[in-house]
């Protein structure tokens, strides 16, 4: 395994063969290191069509020389090339002439595992709960919290039913009519969902940007034994986490599978064990999150419920949220200033680049 130490520089080191590969081709710019973590490093570079005269970012993730690193990036170039077409799901690309696909004998030869992907040009979850903190912001507007958890509950349909498509072509994820697949990611966490630029043309995205889903590299498909969570299941779990933390603006304590708390789904319903602590209770004396709406705190109780067996469907959650981000307008809220329509975008956008 790469040392502690050597991690650096073996980055660095990738970074200076990189730039070598695409400084000789007039299309290319190469923008150098952008992280690195156990398994490998990621480098960013600017890529000019010369027949449109546009250009586009794009991301190369290179494996570190290991074979546990060699492994995960061969994993997650599998299940990327079957989520090819997910909106929701970051999107591996292919580049015309990729100058890392010859064979230079000038140039040290690339031995390891890489993949290139598209370039998401607003960081990850973390950082945008992080700058919303250092804004002074003590919430998000509930249309805007109905919005990513729209987004996170698409990128479980994409696992759910991958659209392993070749055509280049990208949409919106949809319930299928079969049974979904036991893909499960096993990592989703706020450094693994990153903020995209939304489509003008895309009703859902107006308002906010999409959330995708990173590093498949711990994901994997089994059988399931009798009596444990499905991949869907367990999906569903991670992205409830996600949920509490853009609700807090904040991490939650603890992360663990232990319940000790219960809700209501509906009034005077049974009551349900849940993980969601950090939110209970959702309303009355002593609640954390007083302008919440209540029924987005009950879905996302139910996501993170104790027992597998409580938690929603992927079809009851999507006819569920699906209908609130369509529906619940600001006046839902009492045309309270945080909910309108041109607040909203006005306000993530101050968020992300927001400097601290």
């Amino acid at each position: 395994m790469v040392g502690v130490v050597s991690k650096a520089t073996r980055a660095q080191k990738d970074a200076r063969v990189f730039e070598q590969y695409f400084s000789d081709d007039p299309r290319f710019d190469f923008h150098g290191l952008v992280a690195y973590g156990n398994y490998g490093a990621a480098f960013r570079v600017k890529y000019s069509d010369p027949k449109t005269k546009t250009f586009r970012q794009f991301l190369i993730k290179k494996a570190f020389p290991s074979e546990e690193a060699a492994e995960a990036l061969t994993r997650e170039k599998h299940y990327l090339k079957r989520l090819r077409g997910a909106m929701h799901i970051v999107q591996m690309i292919d580049i015309p002439d990729n100058p890392l696909d010859q064979r230079r004998r000038d140039l040290p030869e690339i031995r390891e595992e890489w993949i290139i992907m598209e370039w998401l040009e607003h960081g990850t979850i973390g950082d945008f709960v992080t700058k919303a903190i250092s804004a002074g912001l003590e919430r998000l507007p509930n249309r805007l919290l109905w919005r990513f958890f729209l987004c996170l509950i698409r990128g479980c349909i994409a696992m759910a039913w991958p659209p392993n498509r070749d055509d280049g072509m990208v949409e919106i994820e949809k319930i299928q009519g079969t049974t979904p697949s036991k893909l499960a990611h096993n990592d989703i966490h706020c450094e693994n969902v990153l903020l995209a630029e939304p489509h003008s043309l895309d009703s859902e995205h107006a308002l906010c940007p999409i959330l995708k889903l990173i590093d498949f590299g711990g994901a994997g498909e089994w059988s399931w034994a009798n009596g444990s969570a499905s991949a869907v299941q367990s999906n569903i779990w991670e992205i409830g986490m996600i949920m509490i933390t853009l609700i807090r603006l904040r991490t939650p304590q603890s992360v663990g599978n232990v319940g000790g708390r219960y809700f209501q789904m509906v009034d005077g319903g049974p009551q349900i064990e849940t993980d969601a602590k950090e939110i209970l209770p959702l309303y009355g004396e002593g609640a954390p999150c007083p302008e919440l709406d209540p029924l987005l705190g009950r879905l996302v109780c139910a996501c993170l419920a104790t027992n597998h067996v409580n938690r929603p469907t992927l079809e009851e959650l999507s006819t569920t949220v699906i209908d609130a981000v369509r529906t619940r307008g600001a006046d839902f809220y009492g045309n309270h200033i945080a909910e309108r329509d041109d607040i909203i975008p006005s306000l993530w956008r101050q968020i992300v680049n927001y400097a601290y």
